[in-house]
């Protein structure tokens, strides 16, 4: 007899070990995500995520690469940080690093208790990513246990890069207690119940990561380059924009239909065929290892961040799958699928990892 098991009751924490969240959820209230050129929050005003989104909010920022944190870097985001706190005053903070320094693997174990799954992880970490086990942080959620053993999935994070952005958000003022990754985030809010596996493609603003999930756990991912940078440029050099108007006219746009998206598309035509490929073969791939694990199969693929919500592009990437493919809906994890703040759904979407970090684990 084996089943599908819910475990994402502990978190990243700076130090390196693990702690429970609090019951009650008096921390953290605030999500941010560095990313080069962009810095994302989302905020909360009471303890219950669904009556409690206060703030969305993202600002530019003079980082051009996260293996180079440089003092103007530093600066531009404490200037935006320290903004935010005047404003806002929240201080206690969830970190969400970035997935393509992420190593997602599973493993299978045998039987045994929490405690002695994360000593024998720890011994089984330099067998499946090129890091050593002191060099890591890592956390595990458990898929699957049989009368054979137990399956986990295991997210390490470096602790060096994790330690550049931490302290680049602690600098500026914020007190951060837990970080996360963008695939456990994505599993959690786009989270279904445990009988099938869905593929989760979130479009960021310097990449694209594809997750399977279920059950809200996140059990493989990738990246690849297709990002909102590409898209914005493409709308900007389609309809002679410039760079920072083009999110506007695109969500406009979206409202209105009065503007055809094809030619967008047909100028990131490589990286959507690309992405397009990447799909078929994680599909493909799971279809082996899901029968052969134990696990569900991808019977969905669902998109998010704002770009997806180009009218064109859903359709142009679905060709040739014969699973549905869908927009998906940020709320509907902790509001029964309801809006929960006035924001345009296509916005909300490019807050999809955000609100999946302050999703009660």
């Amino acid at each position: 007899m084996s089943n599908l098991t819910k475990n994402n009751s502990s978190l990243f924490v700076v130090a390196g070990s693990l702690f429970p969240p609090p019951s009650f959820m008096s921390f953290p209230r605030v999500a941010v995500s560095v990313a080069p050129g962009l810095l994302r929050f989302v905020s909360l005003r009471s303890t219950n995520i669904a009556e409690g989104i206060g703030v969305f909010e993202s600002a530019p920022i003079p980082l051009t690469d996260l293996e180079n944190f440089s003092e103007e870097a530093r600066t531009g985001i404490k200037t935006v940080v320290s903004g935010f706190l005047e404003h806002k005053g929240h201080r206690h903070a969830v970190v969400v690093f970035p997935e393509e320094d992420v190593y997602l693997f599973r493993v299978f174990l045998p039987k045994m208790n929490r405690k002695a799954i994360r000593s024998a992880i720890e011994l089984r970490i330099e067998e499946n990513i090129p890091v050593s086990a002191s060099d890591v942080v890592f956390e595990f959620d458990i898929i699957r246990e049989t009368e054979r053993g137990v399956l986990v999935a295991v997210s390490a994070v470096p602790h060096k890069s994790l330690d550049r952005i931490v302290s680049s958000v602690s600098d500026a003022g914020l007190i951060v207690v837990a970080a996360e990754t963008e695939a456990r985030c994505l599993a959690r809010t786009f989270s279904n119940d445990g009988s099938s596996s869905s593929l989760i493609v979130f479009i960021g603003e310097t990449s694209t990561v594809c997750v399977v999930a279920s059950l809200g756990m996140a059990l493989f991912s990738s990246t690849i380059p297709l990002s909102s940078a590409l898209f914005r440029k493409a709308i900007s050099e389609t309809y002679s924009v410039p760079l920072e108007k083009a999110d506007a006219l695109r969500d406009s746009s979206i409202a209105t239909g009065h503007v055809s998206d094809i030619a967008v598309i047909e100028k990131v035509n490589t990286q959507v065929k690309m992405l397009r490929d990447e799909l078929g073969k994680i599909i493909e791939y799971w279809s082996v290892h899901a029968q052969a694990e134990g696990v569900p199969p991808v019977t969905k693929i669902i998109f998010s961040g704002s770009n997806a919500s180009l009218p064109s592009f859903v359709q142009h990437v679905s060709v040739g799958f014969k699973i549905p493919v869908e927009i998906g809906d940020v709320w509907s994890s902790v509001a029964g699928g309801k809006d929960i703040i006035d924001i345009p759904k296509s916005e909300s979407l490019d807050y999809a990892v955000l609100i999946g970090a302050l999703i009660k684990r």
